[in-house]
């Protein structure tokens, strides 16, 4: 097998993960690092649950391939926000690479924090995977509203995605067919809503958890955060009858304390039998919904895509990006990767990085 320099790698690596092929794959195509400044090892900070499944499962066979060690460091998906935000204003270099949502991209984007892999490492997109790959990725954004001080800036590509997701919905079929709008929805949640029995559950913990779960019903009503001249439009007829759909006539039949609610409390009350209908991501599907380990309703209980309620669809995806100041800051000899993640909603959208 060919030996490759890992400045090629991470090109390569750049490549594999946004065509999504497995980790395995992408690594037996690696070699060892040469020169005078070898690596022997990289450090990750990695979201912990199952968007870190694969690099675990993979560190082994890498470092038995290119002697190099893989050290991943997890945290809870909010604690590795914070981690990375503190890290990089102090120009820590403690980590190599990073896994980062989509929606913390606005926030990495403008520190000058990530390293730029078209211009620094020639990394250039592949024309048979989607641009939303590569687009959630970019900073500033190539499409929709940019904040001003952002529009002046070239774009660069600083992630890869890594992990792709997409927000389904999720509903008891052994009681009702599935709802073909939103309409349907707030019917439904009258009708099964019952003492101790939600007709809906809402994702409403504070930043990211009301975020991803409000976003679809906002663009579905033609609602938005901002235009494209970056005019605020959360005020806009169209957003306001939207967030009065969900914190009005659905809140009324969600559970009580749906302030505290994130993805694990919704999976569970549907798991219990505690609930009818909400949104989910693929991974409560699996990992409590339909585990016959933990749920009192599997097989009872169906999936759409938003599609079908005519709602946009919330996709997310994670994403592998570079560290402007890593342990190893030069970009032709120790070239680094940051990770970051694509989040997990977009029901006929676009998402973006971080």
């Amino acid at each position: 097998m060919q030996r490759i320099s890992r400045r090629e790698f991470v090109k390569r690596t750049a490549v594999t993960g946004a065509a999504f092929t497995s980790f395995p794959a992408l690594l037996a195509a690696c070699g060892e690092s040469t020169g005078a400044n070898k690596v022997s090892k990289l450090v990750v900070a990695a979201v912990q649950g199952n968007e870190d499944g694969p690099l675990k499962k993979v560190v082994g066979n890498y470092k038995s391939q290119t002697g190099i060690e893989v050290q991943i460091v997890e945290f809870p998906y909010d604690s590795l926000f914070s981690k990375l935000v503190t890290t990089f204003q102090a120009n820590d270099s403690s980590y190599d690479l990073c896994m980062m949502d989509d929606p913390w991209m606005p926030k990495f984007g403008t520190m000058g924090a990530l390293q730029p892999l078209d211009s620094n490492f020639g990394f250039t997109r592949d024309s048979d995977i989607p641009t939303v790959v590569y687009d959630v990725g970019t900073w500033p954004p190539p499409h929709g509203p940019v904040p001003p001080t952002e529009q002046s800036k070239a774009k660069h590509l600083y992630g890869i995605t890594i992990v792709g997701n997409v927000e389904m919905f999720m509903y008891r079929s052994d009681k009702s067919s599935a709802p073909n709008s939103w309409d349907d929805v707030l019917k439904n949640a009258a009708k099964y809503n019952a003492a101790n029995f939600y007709g809906y559950v809402i994702r409403g913990k504070a930043t990211n958890p009301v975020s991803s779960d409000s976003l679809p019903i906002l663009w579905s009503f033609g609602g938005n955060v901002f235009d494209d001249s970056w005019k605020v439009q959360l005020d806009s007829a169209d957003s306001i009858t939207a967030v009065d759909f969900l914190t009005r006539k659905l809140k009324q039949y969600a559970e009580p304390g749906a302030a505290n609610f994130d993805a694990a409390e919704r999976s569970q009350a549907m798991a219990t039998g505690k609930a009818y209908q909400s949104t989910v991501w693929p991974g409560e599907i699996t990992g409590i919904v339909e585990d016959p380990s933990v749920s009192q309703v599997k097989g009872k209980v169906a999936w759409t895509s938003g599609g079908r309620l005519h709602q946009v669809d919330a996709q997310g995806r994670q994403h592998a990006q570079l560290r402007r100041t890593g342990r190893h800051p030069d970009p032709q000899e120790h070239p680094q990767r940051r990770v970051a993640g694509c989040r997990e909603s977009l029901l006929q959208g676009t998402g973006r990085v971080l």
